[in-house]
């Protein structure tokens, strides 16, 4: 136990851990009641203690001082490991929503998300238009599993539409999970020459070291990834008309906890139902134990998430 004079502290509702700041630092901890506390982040930022100079904490000597959160968006793991290769705070666009919280300040600040038909998905979108992120240094990574396109310069103007500016722009290409369009074997076997881990520490090293890294994507690019953003608008009102569920289903409700947008629903421990607000992210498909979730017209019946990523860290994501 140890009494820490501090400037301000906060508890993250998402985390239930207490960043302590003072002296230009920040020392991670951990408090005996973190639900009696509010996440600085929030509105409400300065807590119960603020006539206080003090505040009694339990310092956890694993963890480090953190000056980095990452806004990411997950369906099977792919973007959270990447995430996690930093030293930072993650946080998950889901919850983020969930918890109404649209304003996020630090000294970097990075945004991870997947490529979905060549262009930004909606939940990403419709987060970041709201968001306001105020940073020394922001980053855009996006990974994609056959092409980036024109993402990056449609997450340029999406984010400079609301003041926001980013310092560093890169994408990774990983596994393509999309069922229509690719067996997840095949997708597997690639792995070695998709490079991965390689692009990856290439990608880590620049913004550790704070590169400058501007989006040159073309402007055939653009033009594709412009027309892709409509394109998966349109899907989207037909997808959830492609699930079916076989008798495999044991009612476990993994596919409502991983949907990161509430479309499923499941009421005594029946057969879940697709709502029409499915955004194709495929979690519960690729994240179902028993692989009763199929989909039409899908070329693979092997699922993918991956191997980094535990199945309860996409359930604390999206849920």
């Amino acid at each position: 136990i140890l009494i820490v004079n501090y400037n301000y502290y906060n508890t993250c509702n998402i985390t239930k851990r207490v960043n302590i700041k003072f002296f230009g630092q920040i020392k991670d901890t951990e408090i005996e009641k973190p639900d009696s506390y509010k996440c600085q982040i929030c509105a409400c930022a300065k807590g119960v203690f603020k006539n206080d100079k003090s505040i009694i904490v339990k310092i956890n000597t694993n963890l480090k001082g953190i000056i980095m959160k990452i806004i990411y968006f997950t369906g099977t793991g792919n973007c959270l490991s990447v995430a996690k290769c930093f030293e930072a705070e993650l946080l998950s666009i889901p919850q983020m929503i969930k918890n109404n919280i649209y304003e996020i300040e630090d000294d970097v600040i990075g945004i991870v998300y997947p490529v979905y038909a060549v262009s930004v998905p909606d939940i990403v979108r419709n987060y970041l238009e709201k968001c306001k992120i105020n940073a020394n240094y922001t980053f855009v990574i996006a990974t994609y599993g056959f092409t980036d396109c024109g993402s990056l310069n449609e997450m340029k103007k999406l984010l400079k539409s609301n003041g926001n500016k980013v310092d560093y722009y890169s994408s990774l290409l990983m596994v393509d999970n999309y069922l229509p369009f690719f067996d997840i074997e095949k997708q597997l076997k690639m792995l070695n020459e998709k490079n991965i881990e390689n692009n990856l520490k290439v990608i880590v090293e620049e913004i550790n070291s704070r590169v400058i890294k501007e989006v040159n994507c073309g402007w055939i690019n653009n033009l594709i990834s412009s027309i892709g953003y409509k394109v998966i608008k349109q899907i989207e009102k037909y997808t959830p008309k492609m699930f079916y569920i076989n008798n495999d289903c044991i009612f476990c409700g993994t596919c409502k906890k991983v949907c990161p947008n509430n479309n499923i629903e499941q009421e005594n421990k029946n057969t879940p139902i697709f709502k029409n607000n499915c955004i194709g992210c495929l979690a519960c498909i690729h994240n179902c134990p028993k692989n009763a979730i199929q989909m039409k017209l899908q070329r693979s019946k092997k699922r993918f998430r991956n191997s980094n990523i535990s199945l309860n860290e996409i359930i604390e994501s999206n849920n």
